[in-house]
């Protein structure tokens, strides 16, 4: 309709109007919208509004624009010439009104692709975060972990690094990918180092066996010592008394 602020110029149409045009749209809210109008609150700047066919024609007959006195004009005459029976050729009408639905259709389409896109993001948004659970090798490792954080005078963070480096030397295991496999699957941007490892037993074994070679290696721990040994020390390797 040739407004020089088209989304303002319709607001104000609407609000005036709002008895009539309010049943002929559909408002649709979006996540980080953008300013669609002059002064609008923070509720409206996030909300996109689409007419009907009906809700078009209206917006036009409330408006004081030339373009729309035109187009109305256009209708009424239609309207009159039907009323006395002169409209023998619609052809021109026909053609025009087939354009215009196939404009509002276009338009249908576009809606429907957007409330689609709202759909799929408030989806992704309300699938549940992964929550690790409590796992009590790392209580069983932790120790371990200590001891060669003081041998080498090193934090738990180079540790860890160098625990995967090793698992890569001596197993050919890709650490990275098997880190990037566990967020993808678990719905996470990021985890912590030995995650990805401490719920799968084989590679608790391979981190196990690592940690419990180098207490040994480096004389921090004897092959009998109990942190060093996977076996449990039980009331049963009591020594057998003679009598």
């Amino acid at each position: 309709m040739e407004y020089a602020n088209p989304s303002k110029a319709i607001r104000k149409i609407h609000l005036k109007h709002k008895d009539r045009l309010e049943s002929l749209c559909l408002r649709i809210k979006l996540e980080g919208g953008t300013q669609i109008g002059a002064n609008l609150s923070k509720s409206d700047e996030q909300e996109r509004v689409y007419y009907t066919e009906r809700g078009i024609m209206e917006l036009c007959r409330w408006s004081r624009q030339p373009l729309a006195n035109q187009f109305m004009d256009w209708v009424w005459d239609i309207v009159e010439r039907y009323r006395n029976r002169e409209m023998i050729d619609i052809t021109t009408v026909s053609s025009a009104l087939n354009r215009m639905m196939s404009i509002l259709e276009k338009q249908d389409e576009r809606l429907s692709n957007v409330e689609s896109q709202l759909q799929d993001q408030k989806q992704i948004e309300e699938k549940p975060r992964y929550k690790k659970p409590y796992n009590p090798w790392f209580a069983k490792m932790n120790p371990k972990y200590q001891l060669l954080e003081d041998y080498f005078d090193i934090t738990r963070g180079q540790l860890y690094k160098n625990i995967l480096e090793e698992m890569e030397n001596i197993y050919n295991i890709d650490t990275n990918q098997i880190q990037a496999d566990y967020c993808y699957e678990n719905n996470i941007t990021s985890c912590y180092p030995l995650e990805p490892y401490e719920f799968k037993q084989k590679y608790r074994q391979m981190i196990e066996g690592i940690v419990n070679d180098n207490l040994i290696k480096y004389g921090i721990a004897s092959e009998d010592d109990p942190i060093t040994s996977i076996r449990h020390i039980t009331i049963f390797d009591t020594p057998v008394s003679d009598k």
